[in-house]
């Protein structure tokens, strides 16, 4: 087995990173590829990417694959974006399908099917080729994921579902963290909504961040309680801008240097707006609420925990009171979010 784990998403890098560190663990040969924006995601889990690059065009992209001359090819599913109009998962797995190497794509998360397999417009995400980049094999988080796929025209024999190894990876977290809870620290996880959405859905991060500074400001007005708003922004965000967020009851801190798992389970609750971080949230046990005020009524909903009860939704900040309330009281109603345990065992297995 010669694998090829080439991602440039942190979704995608996350989604692999397991895999790659148990083929290792095996001694198998694995080579890894990652793009200067983003490997230092890789990083994190002990992984130092062997190339490096620095555009992610189709022709270097293939020459890579012709001279790695890999057995298999290992990679998420991502979408493109106005800064980054070539994706590195979109065309290692289409080079692969060129060279007749198998593919195999992670699915990382509920959204975006389609875009993440067909030739898209960066900006408008107006599909131009229905399927270009499907990989042979696309591993699939869930039966709820795959019979959508099926409902938008994906091919069945293209789709297994394994899990999401990510999710075994914070789970095994979870069992070695020891970590004290802050009940009066709430973790705001930011996302590059604008860059990809622009104004379409009717927020944006900033508008979300300033909605749970208000709530929560108010929140410790009524509680006469301080509390600590920390946020930390995405891996392809610029820092987050604070000013102007300033109370007597909350204190902001930036902080993106310490360590995610670690930080969600020493706060009461992770807000965010359709963030994974909040479905790693709840594998942590912790409590999770997607922020979307603001939304647009014909806007999709991108996180779909929401819809089975796992995360909660709030689309006002009346609700986000609500919800942040019954948090910080121990009152909010969750379900569980299942990993099974066999998940990355399963992703190698398509591999050979």
């Amino acid at each position: 087995m010669r694998v090829l784990a080439a991602a440039w998403h942190p979704g995608s890098i996350n989604a692999i990173t397991p895999v790659i560190n148990k083929l290792k663990s095996r001694n198998e040969k694995v080579a890894v590829v990652g793009y200067k924006e983003t490997s230092s995601v890789f990083k994190r889990y002990g992984i130092f990417p062997d190339i490096i690059l620095d555009n992610m065009r189709p022709e270097t992209i293939m020459d890579l694959l012709s001279k790695r001359n890999p057995s298999s090819i290992l990679t998420g599913l991502a979408v493109p974006d106005a800064q980054h109009p070539f994706c590195l998962e979109q065309e290692i797995t289409l080079a692969a399908k060129q060279s007749g190497v198998k593919s195999v794509g992670v699915l990382d998360f509920w959204a975006n099917y389609i875009e993440r397999v067909s030739k898209t417009d960066p900006s408008s995400r107006q599909i131009f080729k229905k399927f270009a980049y499907l990989p042979d094999i696309v591993c699939v988080m869930d039966e709820f994921a795959k019979n959508e796929m099926l409902e938008q025209g994906f091919p069945e024999s293209h789709l297994l579902v394994t899990g999401n190894p990510y999710f075994l990876h914070v789970k095994n977290r979870a069992e070695n963290l020891d970590v004290k809870e802050n009940p009066h620290q709430v973790l705001f996880c930011s996302e590059p909504i604008a860059l990809h959405y622009g104004h379409s859905l009717g927020f944006d991060e900033k508008s979300i961040l300033y909605s749970v500074f208000k709530v929560l400001s108010l929140i410790g007005r009524n509680r006469n309680a301080h509390y600590n708003l920390v946020v930390r922004k995405h891996p392809r965000e610029k820092p987050v801008d604070i000013s102007g967020l300033e109370s007597n009851f909350v204190s902001v801190i930036c902080d993106n240097d310490s360590d995610l798992h670690a930080q969600i389970m020493s706060s009461r609750v992770a807000v965010s707006p359709f963030s994974t971080v909040l479905i790693e949230a709840r594998i942590l046990g912790k409590y999770a609420i997607s922020a979307q005020i603001g939304r647009k009524e014909n806007a999709p909903e991108y996180l779909i925990t929401n819809k089975l009860g796992i995360t909660s939704l709030a689309t006002s900040e009346v609700k986000l009171l609500h919800l942040i309330n019954l948090a910080i009281d121990g009152n909010l109603k969750q379900k569980e979010m299942h990993v099974p345990n066999d998940c990355i065992d399963k992703v190698i297995s398509l591999l050979s």
